[in-house]
């Protein structure tokens, strides 16, 4: 129909796609962008994924099965940003607003 939304797909500087495409979450609009896991991620990728939110100011966690997902508010701005590992995809959220955690659970399981 009318709401079907192409994603936009880039390639990293080394040649790793990326797809970023527009989504809601409890009828809020939000930018999903993925890509492939990064090899520095492989190794010890929970202490990665912590150490990449921390510096993106994402200090709160939700947990969703064996996910960890990493989010936080920009007070100024008012856009939530969340982080998380899904099928070895590193997976980043950018939200207008914030979105309570029991959406955030639902969203991170339907994600394909």
């Amino acid at each position: 129909g009318g709401d079907d939304i192409e994603g936009i797909e880039r390639e990293t500087p080394n040649k790793d796609k990326i797809y970023t495409f527009i989504d809601d979450i409890d009828g809020t609009r939000v930018e999903v962008t993925q890509q492939k896991l990064p090899d520095a991620f492989k190794t010890d990728r929970q202490s990665k994924l912590a150490e990449l939110a921390k510096s993106s100011y994402m200090s709160n966690i939700v947990q969703v099965d064996d996910i960890t997902v990493y989010h936080g508010l920009n007070d100024e701005s008012g856009i939530q940003s969340l982080v998380f590992i899904k099928n070895e995809l590193l997976v980043f959220v950018k939200a207008d607003k914030k979105i309570i955690d029991d959406a955030v659970v639902g969203f991170v399981l339907d994600l394909q």
